[in-house]
């Protein structure tokens, strides 16, 4: 059973502590039973517009930016999985970031879905973020969620 829980581990990733920590513990848990990771960044939308909006920043500025933190925080990743002797698929989704870590999963055939309990946006509520909590209400798939400090 927990072979299968862990075969392909998604883990979102935003470039947060809590995030990368998530990481760190989806790497751990897929190479003590075999099971690969896939990283995936979300360009939200939302957040562009948003930005271009409120500031003097044009758009398409804006998301090269958000692309290129996004690559970056991939790598992280990738760096993360080379220190366990391991690699990581990366993807990287542009949308809202429920609905596409949602998307992800049930395409990629994720046997379950590993997150930081909060990202970047902080939490919004008291004990859960909200994209957290969306992701777990509508996924197909179980979802663990770390706790907000990840202990080595």
């Amino acid at each position: 059973m927990t072979q299968e829980l862990f075969r392909l581990i998604l883990v979102p990733v935003d470039g947060s502590a809590q995030s990368l920590g998530a990481a760190e513990m989806a790497l751990t848990a897929a190479s003590g039973c075999g099971g690969r990771v896939a990283a995936l960044h979300i360009i939200d939308e939302q957040v562009i517009s948003d930005l271009a909006r409120f500031g003097s920043v044009p758009a398409a500025q804006i998301e090269r930016e958000l692309l290129r933190n996004g690559e970056n925080y991939l790598k992280a990743v990738q760096k993360l999985a080379e220190d366990h002797g391991s690699s990581c698929e990366t993807h990287l989704r542009r949308g809202v970031a429920y609905k596409e870590i949602i998307a992800e999963a049930e395409s990629s055939g994720a046997s379950c879905i590993l997150m930081a309990r909060v990202g970047k946006r902080g939490p919004r509520r008291i004990s859960i973020g909200t994209v957290a909590e969306r992701v777990i209400e509508y996924a197909a798939c179980p979802v663990i969620i770390t706790p907000e400090e990840v202990s080595e």
